[in-house]
């Protein structure tokens, strides 16, 4: 993704990441990331190759991301929540033989094959190493070209990896910017995993290609370190599951507290959002909170519910993003009138190059 390198390169002095009570610029995400490509280059990463993430958040984790695109690889987020088992099945899927991993999936690390000359190193070891002043190797991408392959699970048995294109991401992004208006005067908060679509592109995407920054956090656990995120670091932009809002909605918290919030906007995906907890959120926070739909096959956004309040309808995913196309169709793919149950299908140019 060239857009990673450009936004690099600007912003340079700016935080892009806030983790742990330190802060990484724009530069040092950027410095990281080509030292993950070039360490990986050494240590035999080929034009196209899949390279495994299993890791927490972190932000190594952002680094190996676009460092591993930069070499020239293709990016293989892991779900670290899955049994030893299935993540064989995707390694030897995907036919990825390279693995980066952090100390915590260590254990999972232990029990997975080394078959077919596969290798394993560490996300920190990587970190450590020596930039290389050659890195011609790199690899020179087309807009067209797969960046990332993502497992998602339907109703057909095993998971298939989903081929997402720089166009697919880079287009969701751009189109999911323009309608929830994010500028570099917005903070995130990032608790989701990094591995899931909605997290990545909304969370880290985004604020890249606007300038924003990212407060990141390990998880949703301790919830009082998102609190007290959302206090400390001014955050704008909240991105959310239902669950986590129908725990705010419900949270006794002071009055002060939520009056000193900056919060401009809160978005809800990845399951569907109750129109009640929309409705008690808004009445304890005064901040707008919409809900949107998506699938890993389309990068992920597909709909949004609008801004303006007059537009917008709760207990419902919105409007389809600029440039995506969207119907309801029966089993043998025929359009079917409004109000009739069926099957959603989405054409654009986010939508996956194939599995």
């Amino acid at each position: 993704m060239t857009t990673s390198a450009e936004a690099c390169r600007t912003l340079t002095p700016k935080t892009f990441i806030k983790f742990g009570g330190k802060k990484f610029s724009y530069q040092e995400i950027d410095r990281l990331a080509s030292v993950f490509a070039s360490e990986l280059i050494r240590r035999g990463m080929k034009p196209g190759d899949p390279v495994a993430l299993l890791c927490h958040n972190c932000p190594h984790y952002i680094a190996a991301y676009f460092g591993i695109i930069r070499g020239g690889g293709i990016v293989l987020p892991l779900n670290n929540l899955l049994m030893h088992e299935e993540i064989d099945f995707i390694l030897n899927d995907s036919d990825a033989r390279m693995c980066l991993y952090d100390v915590d999936c260590s254990g999972t690390v232990q029990k997975l094959s080394r078959s077919a000359g596969r290798l394993f190193f560490s996300l920190l070891e990587i970190a450590a190493s020596t930039l290389s002043d050659d890195l011609s190797k790199t690899a020179h991408h087309t807009a067209d070209d797969v960046s990332t392959i993502l497992y998602t699970s339907g109703t057909t048995g095993r998971p298939k990896g989903a081929l997402l294109t720089h166009r697919n991401i880079l287009s969701n992004a751009q189109a999911a910017i323009s309608v929830i208006e994010v500028t570099h005067r917005d903070r995130f908060v990032v608790f989701l995993p990094l591995f899931h679509s909605f997290t990545y592109t909304v969370c880290v995407i985004i604020p890249l290609i606007t300038g924003a920054m990212l407060s990141l956090l390990p998880s949703v656990r301790p919830f009082s370190r998102v609190v007290k995120s959302l206090i400390v670091d001014r955050i704008t932009l909240f991105v959310a599951i239902p669950t986590v809002y129908k725990i705010l909605a419900e949270k006794d918290m002071p009055w002060i507290v939520k009056l000193i919030l900056k919060l401009r906007l809160c978005v809800s995906g990845a399951a569907p959002l109750p129109v009640k907890v929309i409705h008690d959120f808004e009445r304890a926070f005064k901040v707008p909170l919409v809900e949107g739909y998506g699938l890993t096959e389309a990068s992920p956004v597909v709909s949004i519910n609008p801004l303006d309040r007059n537009k917008r309808k709760p207990g419902t995913v919105g409007l389809p993003l600029p440039d995506l196309e969207v119907k309801v169709v029966d089993d043998s793919g025929m359009p079917l009138p409004a109000g009739t149950p069926g099957e959603l299908i989405v054409k654009g140019p986010s939508v996956m190059k194939g599995i």
